[in-house]
């Protein structure tokens, strides 16, 4: 899982992952976001907001770190980005956050499941909880 940062985008990737803005999205997908008004936080939230004093590119490198953590620690964490690659192996996975078409931590998200599932042919899935 080391190398995160350092994911070859020269990959072509054959899933669809797609990341929506819940402002202007209303299809199905699956949630990543922080809990809002209708809506339950998910596991795969970033904890770094965006601030006057933290940029979107560090929080974008603070969540990967951090995503490569749980990823390690929780089973919880480690089983929803599982089900989540399952889908976009065999259909169209829509994450939906508030900050796209802006960079955020879904892009973290669909890069290593779009990493994990064609560029080891899903190997991980042998190894994992």
């Amino acid at each position: 899982m080391k190398g995160l940062k350092r994911l070859n985008t020269e990959v072509r990737f054959t899933s669809m992952i797609q990341i929506f803005n819940k402002k202007t999205y209303d299809g199905p997908g699956f949630y990543i976001g922080r809990p809002m008004p209708g809506l339950r936080g998910s596991i795969l939230l970033s904890p770094f907001k965006i601030t006057k004093y933290v940029g979107r590119e560090e929080s974008i490198d603070r969540y990967r770190d951090y995503f490569e953590e749980r990823m390690e620690t929780s089973s919880d964490f480690r089983a929803t980005v599982k089900a989540l690659a399952h889908i976009a192996v065999k259909d169209m996975l829509i994450l939906i956050c508030w900050c796209t078409p802006l960079n955020c931590h879904g892009s973290v998200i669909r890069d290593y499941i779009q990493y994990h599932t064609e560029t080891l042919n899903g190997r991980w899935f042998k190894c994992q909880d």
